[in-house]
């Protein structure tokens, strides 16, 4: 599998946040994860349908935030 990074001037997403400490990782943002994966077919218009982004910032103490998501 390749990966390309492309500079985009906009764009929007779908999907859902989870932010937690590193030690809350396993179960809950695998669960956050595939909420987003088993709802991905509700999103209309996705760019890429195959393909969900992770999205992690460092924003706590010890975590972080992570957004899981289509292109839309």
């Amino acid at each position: 599998m390749s990966y390309e990074i492309i500079t985009l001037p906009a764009y929007r997403t779908v999907g859902l946040k989870w932010e937690g400490t590193f030690s809350e990782i396993v179960p809950n943002l695998k669960n956050v994860i595939q909420q987003v994966e088993d709802h991905a077919n509700e999103i209309e218009d996705k760019v890429n349908p195959t393909v969900q982004l992770g999205l992690s910032y460092h924003v706590i103490e010890n975590g972080f935030a992570h957004y899981a998501v289509y292109f839309k």
